[in-house]
């Protein structure tokens, strides 16, 4: 569905036209807001319960208390592993749930962050201060804005 319209929050500009999406960012003052995705395989990982994952897991929160005496912490969970996935789809009305994730890949997500940042530069900061950064992925993306609905 396209509409017209446009949206302000602090000096960030979303406008809506015709078909078409645009973001303009005043660069001086708007917070954007950013998905850290936490990718990872078994690979590299410490063993569950080994002395190596009980002091990562104090890397994990220490980077996670960073982000949020920073103040740019707006939330973040890990997820269950991939074998209590489902996946849905529906085509031509026809609904399809499989067990799993979508894709068949060595690394799977594992959780997120999300952080409120002045820019993209500080969003690949946090992320190149994530534990898992040394064996897995963090994939950086920033969150669209979206106009509330005509109404």
């Amino acid at each position: 569905m396209c509409w017209a319209g446009c949206l302000f929050r602090g000096s960030l500009f979303v406008g809506f036209t015709a078909g078409t999406f645009s973001v303009d960012i005043d660069k001086a003052g708007a917070e954007m807001q950013y998905m850290l995705l936490l990718y990872s395989s078994d690979e590299g990982r410490p063993e569950p319960g080994s002395p190596e994952m009980m002091a990562e897991m104090q890397e994990w929160f220490a980077y996670t208390d960073a982000m949020a005496e920073a103040g740019q912490l707006v939330g973040g969970e890990p997820l269950q592993g991939v074998e209590t996935a489902k996946t849905l789809q529906i085509r031509d009305g026809n609904t399809s749930i499989t067990d799993g994730p979508f894709a068949e890949t060595k690394e799977v997500l594992g959780g997120y962050y999300l952080v409120e940042v002045p820019d993209e530069a500080t969003a690949l900061d946090w992320a190149s201060k994530c534990p898992l950064a040394r064996y897995g992925s963090v994939e950086v993306r920033p969150l669209m804005v979206l106009p509330p609905a005509p109404g």
